[in-house]
């Protein structure tokens, strides 16, 4: 009777292992239909397949910054010797959680992708990092230096209508 019940004991822990495999498995295909939808039906996937961009850009941020990249507004000589000096660093010059530091040779300028929705803190940050660096403000805004959002970030944010302004604060 003892070795019934042992043989009995041993099927009900293989057939739970069996079943709870089965259910796994059965939720993860479920979840990957749910993310991947091969019907007909409107997807129901985060990114959205609209021609509108996920957040606008700041039409006055846009202009400045579009000046800045033309007319070079001259730096310190300070600021000069810095900026030559981060020009030679590798990239990233910075990463954390928050961004990513870049510098781009063609057309010359620090890009900032931001990882991150708290867009502020993010911006102060990596703004804070070239100011650590020596930079002054004026510096930091004339470098030229462009903050832009990271793919996945832009379209967490597509339904706040947000707008977005890709120069340092204050600049």
């Amino acid at each position: 009777m003892e070795k019934i019940n042992k043989l009995i004991q041993k099927r009900v822990v293989i057939i739970s292992i069996v079943v709870a495999i089965l259910l796994a498995t059965i939720l993860a295909f479920y979840a990957t239909l749910k993310q991947h939808p091969t019907s007909t039906k409107k997807s129901e996937s985060p990114v959205s397949t609209s021609t509108e961009p996920a957040v606008k850009y700041s039409p006055e941020g846009n202009t400045k910054m579009l000046k800045i990249l033309e007319e070079r507004p001259p730096l310190s000589q300070r600021d000069k010797e810095i900026r030559a000096r981060l020009v030679t660093m590798s990239s990233p010059l910075d990463k954390t959680y928050e961004y990513s530091i870049e510098y781009i040779p063609t057309p010359d300028q620090f890009q900032v992708e931001i990882f991150t929705v708290d867009l502020t803190q993010a911006k102060t940050d990596a703004t804070d990092w070239f100011l650590k660096k020596g930079l002054s403000k004026e510096a930091v805004c004339n470098l030229p230096l462009t903050f832009y959002l990271n793919f996945n970030v832009a379209e967490s944010m597509r339904n706040l209508k947000a707008e977005f302004n890709p120069l340092p604060e204050g600049c």
